[in-house]
């Protein structure tokens, strides 16, 4: 219930967030402007040097051309033959054909004027007589011309022409801005003779360039060389004439440097120190050091007024390129962006305040119906974090609104990770098609067959696997929106405790067939065996029938053998349990499994300090583990190889992670059984505790010597499961309950075989004891080691 303080500390708090988003939003907003400004400075001064370079490369590809025509080569070899005298030179009837030669070139591209210069940077011919005969003005840029020298084609940084040129009124104005572009002139063999250069006017094409990257009224995009001279025009002229940085009649381009005045000149009209004193301005300064930068915070440019720009060096023009804008331009749109801002905040803070002062006034009449929502909503969520189903809604475009606690344990998405996101994701690719179609068609015609049922279905956890779901499906609509809420049960418990219980009717219906089986046959078998024995006791030793009678009576013991295995399986037996000292009982049994296997089979075993009591069967333990151990055997075939028993305590419902889900809480022995067999793969796996499942040829096993241990380890209410991979070996994990047990009475056992004597067998036993005058043999099943020796249970 809020009281009248509440609503004015909730009023503060949100005055202060007001504030708070005011003042993020305004730097948000400042840097997206930012980013947007240098973007744009960027592309600007980006467009600016493709354009100077187009222009650069076109150029000097015309230059290259001409310098490369048959006829200016020979005119060239004629120029360099001859005296180079002045008056010669200009007297010679070459200069003529050379100025009609390359006519063409240059008032079809512009330029005002050619030299031909020699290798002595001395000028051989000219447009004008009056520059032949002198070392050419290109001499102040060696660079330039020992370029050309070494075969390439250059083009200049712009300087102040030697000669009187004419301007945009067609005036001739001395010390105006000129450029050259020049190539190479070979002769036959290759060598360069001579430079082939042509005269540009920048302020006809690069200046042109660079001007167009003037941005609104303050911006501009310029060039500059090394010493951070202007090398193009500038729109600020009548400024800097009115600061004294240039003469009445002088230009900015290279008659001013890009130095820092110190001042806003815009302000001041005089410069605090002399122009030579000045330092680089921070761009020039980074650029001419070969930086690429940008500075959108402000510095002084060399009007000494604050801007933002971008800049670069660039070696192939051996020029630098900025792009600047006043800082009062580039910050005008934000300024007006900060200013609503500011506006807004203040607006929306009197409106929180009114707000707050009506909601007080308000406040009493809903505090009633506010506690009741809150109680109501308290008691939903309460319902919904407790609730053992798991309980999912989504909306009518199947996207997930809500998500509680059970589902997450369920499906092992926390909520946040689905709300928002389609229902598909909890479900296996065959159910997703399927649930858009009816969700499509309920919507449409309003027909289905799920709302207010259940049915199972298949869902899908985070980890991506199938399991199966008992759902619930429910309607609501809430705010003119349709809302489908899907109660679920996790049935995989139940379908794996189900297919338990079939497992184990399935085997107690297999031991109660089978030991019926080898009981009625075992009644059949003994009277031969003892029938035979006593034939073969009445016949000389080498007699040839004795002979074959004994391969009968191995025959029939064999198959004696296979019955009692099979008695084992069903457990048609007296069952003796005692208590007895385990690791004892397994380590007797190990020592005798040693003897009995291939010495190039070591066996291992280790008890970690095991001295646990077991009510068990020591006949049945010996068993079980002369099985497992003849089992491995037989899975390491001819190879050298390991067997290795492990026998430790586990308490069965802590922290094992291994420890099987059907035992009950408890303490227990855990015996590992591992071999470095040839392993088996999944499918085999599943099947090795299925009587007479082998892997291996006819007569090399009966499948029943892994069938007897499950049935040993179960019915001394234990487990056992199985880890193998194919070259991996494989390994067995038995738990077998420590403590005493309670013995269950099994009313089917029995300790010995009763005869019928009726049945022609025992009949026939009978008549011969009478011919003999003797006693039949008594006959006992109980068998003191009853491991098979010849038919062991393969992998």
């Amino acid at each position: 219930m809020f009281k009248s303080y509440t609503i004015h500390i909730a009023t503060l708090a949100g005055v202060i967030i007001l504030g708070l988003a005011a003042f993020f939003i305004n730097s948000t907003v400042s840097r997206i402007v930012q980013q947007e400004l240098e973007k744009s400075l960027v592309t600007v001064l980006q467009t600016a040097r493709s354009g100077v370079r187009t222009w650069s490369r076109e150029n000097q590809s015309a230059a290259r051309i001409a310098a490369q025509d048959k006829e200016v080569r020979r005119l060239a070899g004629e120029f360099l033959a001859m005296s180079h005298l002045r008056d010669d030179l200009v007297r010679s009837p070459f200069q003529e054909e050379m100025r009609n030669q390359l006519r063409v070139v240059y008032e079809g591209m512009g330029y005002t004027g050619y030299f031909l210069i020699g290798l002595d940077k001395l000028s051989l011919s000219s447009m004008r007589d009056a520059n032949v005969g002198k070392e050419n003005l290109l001499a102040a840029q060696p660079k330039f011309l020992d370029s050309i020298s070494a075969g390439e084609t250059a083009i200049s940084l712009p300087l102040l022409s030697d000669v009187p040129l004419r301007d945009s009124r067609e005036r001739l104005v001395e010390g105006l801005p000129t450029m050259f572009v020049g190539a190479p002139i070979t002769d036959d063999g290759g060598e360069v003779i001579a430079a082939l250069v042509f005269r540009i006017d920048p302020g006809r094409d690069f200046a042109a360039l660079l001007e167009r990257g003037r941005i609104g009224e303050t911006g501009e995009t310029y060039a500059f060389d090394r010493n951070g001279l202007l090398l193009s025009p500038s729109r600020f002229d009548d400024q800097l004439r009115q600061a004294g940085l240039i003469g009445p009649d002088q230009v900015a381009m290279l008659n001013l440097e890009v130095r820092d005045p110190g001042v806003n000149l815009m302000e001041r009209s005089r410069p605090g120190v002399a122009p030579e004193e000045m330092p680089l301005t921070r761009m020039a300064l980074s650029a001419v050091e070969g930086a690429q930068g940008s500075d959108l915070d402000g510095y002084r440019n060399y009007r000494g007024a604050p801007v933002v720009g971008v800049w670069l060096w660039d070696d192939d023009l051996g020029m630098g390129l900025t792009t600047e804008l006043d800082v009062s331009q580039a910050r005008r749109f934000l300024n007006v962006l900060q200013m609503a801002i500011a506006a807004f905040t203040i607006t929306a803070m009197g409106l929180l305040i009114a707000l707050a002062v009506l909601f007080l006034f308000n406040r009493k009449r809903e505090i009633g119906r506010e506690y009741w929502v809150q109680q109501r909503e308290a008691r939903f969520s309460a319902i919904l974090s407790t609730a053992t189903e798991a309980i999912v809604t989504i909306d009518e475009n199947g996207l997930i609104d809500l998500f509680n606690p059970a589902a997450e344990a369920m499906f092992g998405y926390q909520a946040e990770e689905v709300t928002g996101k389609n229902v598909e994701m909890l479900m296996p690719g065959n159910y997703q098609s399927k649930h858009n179609l009816s969700l499509a068609r309920y919507l449409r015609t309003g027909e289905t067959t799920v709302i207010g049922t259940g049915r199972e279905v298949e869902g899908r956890r985070k980890d991506g696997s199938v399991f199966p779901v008992d759902l619930a499906l429910a309607e609501w609509q809430t705010d003119g929106k349709t809302y489908f809420t899907g109660s679920m049960r996790d049935l995989t418990a139940r379908v794996r405790m189900e297919g338990r219980l079939r497992e184990a009717q399935k085997m107690e219906a297999l031991g109660r067939l089978s030991g019926g089986v080898a009981h009625e046959f075992t009644n059949l078998l003994l009277p031969i065996i003892a029938l035979t024995t006593s034939s073969i006791s009445d016949l000389p030793e080498n007699d040839k029938v004795a002979a074959k009678l004994k391969k009968v009576l191995q025959t029939a013991e064999h198959g004696r053998s296979i019955l009692n295995q099979i008695m084992d399986f069903s457990r048609q037996r007296s069952v003796d349990r005692s208590k007895i000292e385990l690791v004892d009982v397994i380590g007797e049994a190990i020592a005798l499994l040693k003897v009995t296997l291939p010495p190039r089979i070591e066996v291992l075993f280790c008890s970690d300090g095991f001295d646990e009591i077991a009510l068990a069967d020591p006949v049945e333990i010996h068993q079980m583990i002369s099985n497992l151990g003849i089992n491995a055997a037989k899975a390491i075939n001819k190879e050298p190889g390991r067997i290795e028993f492990r026998l430790q305590r586990l308490e069965i419902g802590k922290t094992h992670q291994k420890e099987p889900k059907e035992l009950k809480p408890g303490r227990y022995a855990h015996l590992t059984v591992s071999d470095t067999g040839c392993g088996m793969n999944k499918d085999i796996s599943a099947k090795i505790f299925e009587p007479f499942f082998t892997t291996r040829l006819e007569g090399e096993g009966t499948g029943m010597g892994l069938s007897i241990v499950h049935a040993i380890v179960t019915g001394h209410e234990g487990a056992i499961s199985v880890e193998s991979r194919p070259g991996e070996g494989t390994t067995f994990d038995i738990y077998l309950p420590l403590g005493e047990l309670p013995v269950h009475e099994d009313k089917s056992s029995y300790d010995g075989i009763a005869y019928d004597d009726k049945e022609p067998a025992a009949a026939a036993l009978i008549t011969r004891k009478e011919e003999s005058g003797a006693e039949a043999p008594a006959v006992d099943e109980t068998r003191e080691n009853k491991s098979p020796d010849t038919e062991p249970a393969l992998e």
